[in-house]
């Protein structure tokens, strides 16, 4: 018998240790979870700072949870453990119902969805409690001497190193989380899955930059209207043509191999958010201030039967706009975008809009200021990857959705530039707003990060622009890169200095706020852009 436990600690033992030894030496590990779609953690950069406010060890921690073997066969067990809490899994379903599945939580719906679903065209919530609790993060060490103007473009305080870009792309690719928050779940969407929202981050603020507004552009001439372009969206093999949609308990709807996100209004939130928009209206008196609320891909849905279980979108946008003052730029986009619902506009497999859809969205921006917009056919399309799989799988916990994917792919600005990102854990690195090596979402300006300059030297030197935006902001800001010198964005959830205290004195022509129709109905996400500006 002694024998016997002596052999079974030692086979422990070798286990325990040759599992710890590969952990340390791990060969090539990765550096993003597909299948939560999302960044892993990297190892954090140690300084005295990190040190002695704890967050170096919470890094190492962070790193560790993140990075041991095996870890994604193990997400993706765990994935498929919740989809099995209850037998509804297992029964058989009429093709011509619309149910409920067991969402990913494990929870399941015993009610008569004909009873929940019959009429959800005017689901107005009054008040939302704000139910997640923030989550420790590693507090950006956010450089000073941030360049700022087109004169400093390129520089790179002595401190920091820009990081190179690895020879092999595949190896070092950043996948964002969603943003935006479910109506029974906690925030974010890009926007509607479960990005943690960062509510006090301690950085040390950039110093402030001052310079001289040069004379106002000429006047434009008349914009043409933006032409329609012709695509097609990637099916999946096996698709049906059936007009049924299966509604998931947390909030998402599988329709035609594709999968959707509910929308909702929250007013006390709403109003709260077209608060803050008309505070920076009042701090930045000499910028025009714009709104873009942009909607989701269930808003592009033709089906009346399942439109009308469906809040309306351009309801919400109106009145998430009306909100605000009457000195701000309304941008009206869903038209735009529903004029144009039968292109690649949104992706199957992912929550985010495509590079066209954000496209049209820029368009309607550049009108709504005065620019004329640059015909899309004058840019270069790149395809990024053939066969994307987005957060589908990691929203829904549905086995179908893995089947889901699309192409995605970029189109390149006609202008030459130059973006220096300032990432969440301190470091800075430099390259284009679009990163053609990566093949996910954010090859779009590298993804959500606290701050990010793009220097754009053929534009004029008073064109400056200040972007506050979520992941949806991402396919969009590039194309800011046709008309503006300096385009500054600025994550709310991850800054963690004063904003206006960094470009009070600064000559910004334009301000943004740039979201998804989640975010300003989402308390957290309010009170972070009243939080950079010292509200």
């Amino acid at each position: 018998m002694k024998k016997i436990k002596t052999v079974c600690v030692a086979v422990v033992a070798v286990f325990l240790l040759s599992a710890t030894l590969l952990n340390i030496f791990y060969p090539e590990r990765p550096t993003v979870s597909e299948r939560e779609n999302r960044t892993l953690a990297s190892f954090p950069k140690f300084t005295l700072s990190s040190l002695l406010d704890g967050s170096f060890f919470s890094g190492i921690d962070s790193f560790v949870s993140d990075n041991f073997i095996g870890r994604e066969m193990l997400v993706d067990v765990a994935q498929k453990i919740k989809g099995y809490h209850s037998l509804s899994a297992f029964m058989p379903k009429d093709e011509e119902e619309v149910v409920f599945l067991p969402s990913k939580t494990g929870q399941t719906t015993v009610d008569d969805p004909s009873d929940d679903f019959e009429d959800k065209s005017d689901l107005i919530i009054e008040e939302k409690e704000e139910t997640e609790d923030s989550q420790p993060t590693v507090s950006p060490d956010i450089p000073e001497n941030i360049p700022l103007s087109p004169d400093d473009e390129g520089y790179i305080p002595p401190q920091r190193e820009p990081i190179e870009e690895p020879e092999n792309g595949n190896s070092d690719i950043p996948v964002e989380t969603p943003d935006g928050e479910d109506i029974n779940q906690s925030e974010d969407s890009t926007d509607s899955a479960s990005e943690e929202s960062v509510e006090t981050e301690e950085t040390v603020p950039p110093e402030e930059v001052t310079d001289e507004v040069i004379s106002e552009p000429e006047p434009v001439p008349e914009i043409p209207q933006v032409p329609s372009v012709d695509t097609t969206v990637n099916e999946v093999e096996n698709n049906t043509d059936s007009n049924e949609a299966e509604f998931l308990s947390d909030g998402y709807i599988i329709y035609r191999n594709a999968v959707y996100s509910l929308p909702y209004l929250v007013k006390s939130v709403a109003k709260q958010y077209g608060e803050a928009i008309d505070r920076y209206s009042e701090l930045f008196p000499e910028s025009r201030v714009s709104i873009l609320v942009a909607p989701l891909s269930s808003g592009m849905i033709d089906n009346e039967s399942i439109k009308k279980k469906i809040t309306n979108q351009k309801s919400i946008i109106d009145s998430i706009n009306s909100y605000c003052g009457e000195n701000i730029n309304k941008i009206n986009v869903y038209d735009a975008l529903y004029a144009h619902r039968d292109e690649h506009i949104y992706f199957s497999s992912d929550h985010h809009w495509t590079a066209l859809g954000a496209y049209y969205a820029y368009a309607e921006f550049a009108r709504s200021v005065g620019l004329e917009p640059t015909p899309i056919e004058k840019m270069e399309k790149v395809l990024l990857n053939s066969a994307w799989k987005g957060t589908a799988y990691s929203m829904t916990g549905d086995e179908r959705t893995k089947e889901f994917s699309d192409e995605l792919y970029a189109y390149l600005p006609t202008k030459d530039n130059t973006m220096t990102v300032y990432a969440k854990n301190g470091t800075s690195k430099k390259n284009g707003c679009i990163r053609t090596s990566y093949k996910s979402y954010t090859a779009f300006i590298d993804g959500d990060n606290p701050y990010t300059i793009i220097s754009v030297p053929d534009n004029p030197s008073d064109m400056t622009v200040l972007v506050l935006k979520d992941s949806y902001g991402c396919a969009f800001v590039p194309y800011l890169c046709e008309h503006y010198r300096t385009i500054i964005v600025a994550d709310p959830r991850h800054v963690g200095f004063d904003l206006y205290d960094l470009l009070k004195d600064y000559p910004l022509k334009d301000i943004i706020f740039m979201t998804n129709i989640f975010n300003p109905n989402v308390s957290s996400w309010v009170k972070n852009v009243n939080r950079i500006i010292g509200n």
